[in-house]
Parts: C-alpha cells; structure tokens; sequence
C-alpha cells in the first residue's frame, strides 16, 4: 500500500501526537529507478517530571522565569549578564554574576517586580574584584 507524501505527514503526525509512534516503518513512492525504500521515522521519549506539579502549573512557572528574563534583558545595565532563572510554584531562582552590588540588587528588584513571583531566592554572585589592575611594580608578565 503506497500512500503520498502529505498522507504520510499526516499519519506520522497523528501517531506523535498520540504518543503511540516508537518506532513506524513506511514504504514510500517508488523512486525513478522503480525501488522502494523503507524509512523509519524514530522518536525519543523523554521521562515525564514528576515533580507533583501539573503541565498547566509548569507552564506557568515557564511563563514566569521567561518573564523574569525579559525584564533582566529590558535593563540596559544589567544586558551585559547573563542570568539563569528558575521557577517553581512563584518561588524564582535567580543565578548569574555580576559586578557591583548595586547591580545585583537592581537585578533582585527587577525580578522581584514581575507578575507571579512570590519569592526570590537572589543567588546572583560577584565577579572578582578586577585582576587587571596590578601594582607597576608587579612582576607580572603583560599577555603577548
């Protein structure tokens, strides 16, 4: 039995979406040299978390932490940075680094600020103190 290429769109689509495609064998159209070939479509099954939370709550925690990034993002002084966001249930994680305090409190503020955050666990850490500024009479060698 051939099928056409839309019908084979569709039936691979139907099987994805019912979850029940492992692994589906077809045979397409023969090609110009009369050959049929056999392709296997294969699809990955991750696990599903099960954290107790629903798909509506993790989507929402989703909507937040992307939220939260946007927002991170909007701020020109803080764009520099890159932050990681984490939500659960309201309860945000924020983690990154940057130089000032000043700047990690802004970015606590911010986040503090967007629709849905609860809580605010500010792990955003300092960088170093700047390295680069050596007394001249180091014997530190300059980078080629």
């Amino acid at each position: 039995m051939c099928r056409t290429t839309w019908e084979h769109v569709l039936l691979v689509s139907v099987l994805v979406a019912s979850g029940s495609l492992g692994a589906c064998t077809a045979q397409e159209e023969p090609q110009e040299n009369n050959v049929p070939t056999d392709t296997t479509v294969r699809t990955e099954r991750t696990p599903p978390v099960d954290d107790g939370r629903t798909v509506k709550q993790r989507l929402q925690d989703a909507t937040i932490a992307a939220e939260v990034q946007k927002a991170l993002l909007d701020t020109i002084s803080l764009r520099r940075f890159d932050f990681e966001v984490a939500a659960t249930q309201g309860r945000v994680a924020l983690r990154g680094s940057v130089n000032t305090d000043a700047e990690r409190t802004l970015a606590a503020n911010i986040a503090r600020e967007v629709k849905g955050v609860k809580n605010l666990d500010n792990q955003i850490a300092l960088f170093p103190p700047d390295s680069a500024a050596v007394a001249p009479d180091s014997t530190r060698k300059e980078p080629l």
